[in-house]
């Protein structure tokens, strides 16, 4: 065995003797009404500097999507490969390359389109799952991040997050928590927005479930 082999099955075996993190977690992994998680939601992505864009429907939600380009000066995105965003992008005045085009060229796009898979209402967390989209280049190289959020898909805390993502049949090899645009400290603390990814996130929250009033 070489040294490396060995040292990964140290860690399996000594990751084989925790116990499972999930265990003990609620099967329905939201109880508040969907109006209280999504004014959570709000209130929370705003306290973290996220700004959150409110649709009835797709095509006031494509209409925010054209907004926030628009006032982003955008001249060229780059988009996840999940089919919802099709809509979103069908009438949009801009270049958008794919997920997978050469990274020299998403390096260049102003504005990355994803969705979200999950939003935590607790912290105004996205939740964005590997298994689901390949959207990891978009939502972290571009200035600006917009993800497409169901209203259904808004959760109370972590806790319903790791019951959700259990219940779905298991953790993504990489699950990825989007908590506002990227915050980097120096050594004297001094906190500065988007150096090492997004200095903007736009959440449109589309309400495709139960009322927010529900």
């Amino acid at each position: 065995m070489s040294s490396r082999d060995g040292v990964l099955s140290r860690i399996r075996a000594s990751l084989a003797g925790l116990p499972d993190a999930t265990e003990g977690l609620p099967d329905h992994p939201s109880r508040a009404p969907a109006g209280e998680r999504v004014e959570r939601f709000a209130e929370n992505l705003q306290a973290v500097d996220g700004q959150l864009w409110r649709a009835d429907d797709w095509e006031q939600a494509a209409g925010h999507v054209g907004r926030i380009c628009a006032d982003a000066d955008a001249k060229r995105g780059v988009r996840s490969n999940a089919a919802e965003l099709d809509v979103l992008v069908h009438d949009l005045d801009l270049p958008l390359l794919a997920w997978d085009a050469a990274r020299e060229e998403r390096l260049a796009a102003d504005v990355g389109l994803t969705t979200a898979q999950w939003g935590i209402a607790e912290t105004g967390t996205l939740v964005l799952v590997s298994n689901d989209e390949h959207h990891r280049l978009a939502s972290l190289l571009p200035p600006v991040h917009v993800a497409l959020l169901r209203t259904s898909c808004l959760l109370e805390d972590l806790g319903s997050t790791l019951a959700a993502l259990r219940r779905d049949g298991g953790v993504s090899p990489t699950v990825t928590f989007v908590t506002g645009p990227s915050r980097t400290g120096d050594i004297e603390l001094s906190l500065v927005i988007g150096v090492h990814g997004p200095r903007e996130l736009h959440v449109v929250l589309l309400d495709d479930g139960p009322s927010p009033q529900a």
